[in-house]
């Protein structure tokens, strides 16, 4: 079972400008030498740049990149702490933090030679937190995901955009609770498959603009993110 509160959930939602990590910012941030890559677009528009041994794709309609390092040599391996703060480093290194993060997952392969981390941002202040899970049409928003082996990081992944929250304006709104919020749950078919039920936010595109909007969401035994029907803000 899940418990869920008896009263809407007193939330704000968020309305906030923000730019992107340009593809010259992140070459200089990725490669040892940013001058000796090559660049090349994809049919679906994605670029990728490349110096014959690491990769860096952008997919700009998703305002999403992937960095990766196939050859990157391992030292070894390592206990779960030593990896969490091997990939603290790395994003000190290359970008830095854009927000604030949590350590929301950290997994070691069946063959125990690689670890994955994910870092969630989190919006709100001393009132409370709340994640974002996503953008509203489905695109990844939110996460930085790293894979490790050893101390050596072979993946990087994360949103483009950068959130600029302190000039942020923001609504008072309320989530649904008690008997609307008990509607939408037992509506919801798969709701046997869902692990956890909490508040969240997701984010909606406009022109330079991001809108995070307070919703409902539910992590699946698949490890899937989903947003509860008829579970927004209002």
């Amino acid at each position: 079972g899940h418990y869920v509160p008896g009263d809407p959930l007193p939330m704000v939602r968020y309305r906030v400008e923000f730019s992107r990590f340009t593809a010259d910012q992140l070459q200089r941030s990725l490669f040892p030498d940013p001058f000796n890559t090559r660049n090349l677009t994809e049919r679906g528009g994605s670029e990728i740049y490349t110096d014959g041994k690491r990769g860096l794709q952008l997919r700009n309609d998703d305002l999403w990149m992937s960095y990766t390092d196939p050859a990157a040599s391992s030292d070894g391996r390592q206990a779960a702490l030593d990896s969490a703060l091997s990939a603290v480093q790395f994003v000190n290194r290359h970008g830095g933090w854009n927000g604030d993060y949590v350590l929301e997952r950290l997994r070691q392969d069946a063959g125990g030679t690689e670890w994955n981390a994910r870092f969630r941002q989190y919006v709100g202040n001393f009132m409370g937190a709340y994640p974002i899970v996503g953008m509203r049409d489905g695109s990844p928003f939110g996460p930085i995901e790293l894979k490790l082996r050893g101390r050596i990081v072979t993946g990087y992944e994360r949103s483009m955009a950068q959130l600029s929250l302190e000039t942020a304006s923001r609504e008072a709104v309320k989530l649904p609770g008690g008997e609307q919020l008990l509607a939408a749950w037992t509506a919801y078919a798969d709701r046997g498959r869902a692990v956890s039920l909490y508040p969240a936010y997701v984010a909606m595109r406009d022109g330079d603009e991001m809108v995070l909007e307070p919703v409902w969401a539910m992590t699946m035994r698949d490890g899937t993110t989903r947003i509860l029907p008829g579970g927004g803000a209002y």
